[in-house]
């Protein structure tokens, strides 16, 4: 474990302040073995304690990744929800592997209730639909598995 907080909002929802942490979402999310393209920007992305049964007996915590990844097609398309028109997401936890590198938000900011799932994913600017690179202006374009599968 690391001297992180337990609980912590890397991402309070909405839209990224700025590049910066648009590049620093997309490097930790790629870094969790999470495919940033679909992941949803505008609900919360947050790190969750989590009881987990340990080896010897003992109930652990262990660290999630809690965010609002988006439903994709078996032809990697964003599913859309006919009635509102916006994608489809789902709720998915992870576990964390990579604390976030910046220092979180933390106590009041952290929400638990989600909100409207958008369209806007963490690194629309960097990959297609497929979690591709499209364009490596900095050189450092890597790629993780696809994660359409939920946990």
């Amino acid at each position: 474990m690391t001297d992180a907080p337990l609980a912590y909002t890397v991402h309070p929802g909405g839209p990224l302040a700025s590049e910066e942490l648009q590049h620093a979402l997309t490097q930790w999310l790629r870094a969790n073995g999470i495919n940033p393209s679909l992941v949803s920007v505008d609900a919360p992305i947050s790190v969750l304690p989590l009881p987990h049964p340990g080896p010897d007996g003992q109930t652990w915590l262990i660290q999630v990744i809690v965010l609002e990844q988006f439903h994709i097609d078996h032809l990697g398309a964003k599913e859309i929800n006919l009635i509102t028109g916006r994608p489809v997401t789902f709720q998915r936890t992870i576990p964390l592997t990579v604390p976030f590198p910046n220092q979180p938000a933390t106590g009041a900011e952290h929400q638990t209730d989600g909100g409207p799932a958008g369209s806007q994913s963490a690194a629309d600017e960097g990959l297609d639909q497929q979690g591709e690179a499209v364009a490596d202006t900095d050189g450092d374009a890597e790629t993780a598995p696809d994660e359409a599968g939920g946990q």
